[in-house]
């Protein structure tokens, strides 16, 4: 009878806790802070995230937690216009403008993930 050879113990990072918003990658830790601005470039509402979560998948929340005071009005829940970079052009994202009438501002990426009807794809 043979003895098992030893094996090392797996070296495993200790889990971050959510609450912490720290991502691990190769460069190190990393945090996203995503912000909510109005039209004079106040903060409105801000989130913090992991660095390794894409983009898209906090705007919905973080959009749904703004609120917009006005004069003598009750506080509006949504603004009127959404400027964003290509990291959240997504089809999804575009239905929630239009479904709460904000007019989306959001250049189309250069290859889109699914085709659109009636654009057609550059050619070299």
């Amino acid at each position: 009878m043979q003895p098992e050879p030893l094996q090392a113990p797996e070296k495993r990072e200790p889990e971050e806790p959510l609450d912490h918003a720290l991502g691990r990658n190769r460069g190190g830790l990393t945090t996203e802070i995503y912000i909510v601005c109005d039209a004079n470039g106040v903060p409105l509402r801000f989130m913090l995230s992991p660095g390794l979560p894409s983009d898209i998948a906090h705007a919905q929340p973080l959009l749904d937690q703004v609120r917009i005071l006005g004069k003598q009005e009750r506080p509006r829940k949504r603004g009127r216009w959404l400027l964003a970079d290509k990291g959240y052009d997504a089809e999804h994202l575009r239905y929630y403008c239009d479904r709460y009438r904000m007019q989306s501002v959001i250049p189309l990426r250069a290859m889109p993930r699914k085709p659109r009807p009636g654009w057609l794809a550059p050619t070299l």
